[in-house]
């Protein structure tokens, strides 16, 4: 196999000797991951949970959805910074701003 042409015309995040590993991007949320975000942002804003509680909680559910529905999740998988980075998106959303995300709808 030719890794040179290969590296040329794929998304390669790295080449070692026979195995070649292709950076794939996050998919995207469905509604029911939406609602477990949306549910953790409200007990966070009514004092309920902490923000590290709801980030952490938050993580440990998607990523047990997407393991019971069959599909192979690595460490990066809705992992707690990416709880994170999106938890103001939620917010905003939530309030019905942007904040510097879309939100929901715009």
């Amino acid at each position: 196999m030719n890794f040179n042409a290969l590296s040329r015309s794929c998304p390669l995040n790295s080449i070692s000797g026979d195995a070649i590993v292709v950076k794939v991007s996050q998919p995207s949320w469905d509604k029911y991951e939406a609602a477990v975000l949306l549910d953790a942002l409200i007990k966070i804003k009514e004092g309920n949970m902490s923000k590290d509680e709801a980030v952490k909680k938050v993580s440990n559910e998607l990523r047990q959805m997407a393991v019971n529905r069959g599909l192979e999740i690595d460490d990066t998988y809705r992992n707690e910074p990416g709880i994170r980075l999106h938890l103001p998106r939620m917010e905003s959303a939530y309030i019905g701003e942007t904040a510097g995300f879309p939100a929901a709808g715009s």
